[in-house]
């Protein structure tokens, strides 16, 4: 029995020391960043080593940075999943901005932009149409007519930014995670309505610009 105890413990220090050597594996001049993007039921991650001596727009052809000032905005994407960085998932885009950004849970955000075949299918899916590359990607956080309360459309609200990163040095980290409500062509084709619901959910610790 005690050598049986010896070995697991020896077993299990021996896994703990790989992992080490692989966290020690990036050095001073490189720096690690993800993000992973749940919608629809559908994870997408990328994950990766950059270097810090070349701006974070041209490292990958998948997005994960951001470019931060007094309107911060972060860029996600997966163009090319042979990439080394592709994890899992789909080709999406999404821009988000955030005003003013501060460590916290109060951050306000605005998706500027969204894409991805896969969402458009899940939109159609649950309309029983093909509406949504009419209408496009857009979400709010409350359902109902897209004309009431219209400052909300697109509005994230509860952004919690746990480091704001430093160019070079820190990468900028942030959660995000709510029901939202996308926007789908009300009766007979006119207006639009918040009604299809799904969780948004985002994880990002991203190179800065």
């Amino acid at each position: 029995m005690k050598k049986l105890f010896l070995l697991s413990a020896f077993l299990i220090l021996g896994c703990s020391g790989d992992e080490s050597n692989q966290n020690n594996n990036i050095s001073d001049s490189e720096i690690s960043y993800f993000f992973e993007l749940e919608v629809f039921g559908v994870i997408n991650r990328v994950e990766g080593i950059a270097n810090l001596t070349t701006p974070p727009m041209g490292q990958s052809p998948n997005s994960c940075f951001t470019i931060y000032g007094a309107e911060t905005y972060v860029w996600l994407s997966i163009a090319d999943i042979t990439n080394n960085d592709f994890v899992t998932g789909e080709y999406f885009t999404f821009q988000l901005s955030i005003e003013e950004p501060q460590v916290g849970n109060s951050n306000v955000g605005i998706g500027l932009n969204l894409t991805g075949g896969f969402m458009h299918d899940a939109m159609n899916n649950a309309t029983g149409t093909s509406n949504s590359e009419i209408v496009g990607l857009v979400f709010r956080e409350i359902p109902g007519d897209w004309s009431e309360n219209s400052h909300l459309n697109r509005m994230m609200t509860d952004i919690q930014i746990t480091d704001l990163g430093q160019s070079g040095s820190r990468t900028f980290k942030a959660t995000y995670e709510k029901t939202v409500y996308f926007a789908t062509l009300g009766e007979g084709g006119s207006g639009l309505n918040a009604s299809i619901p799904t969780t948004l959910r985002i994880e990002m610790n991203l190179l800065r610009q």
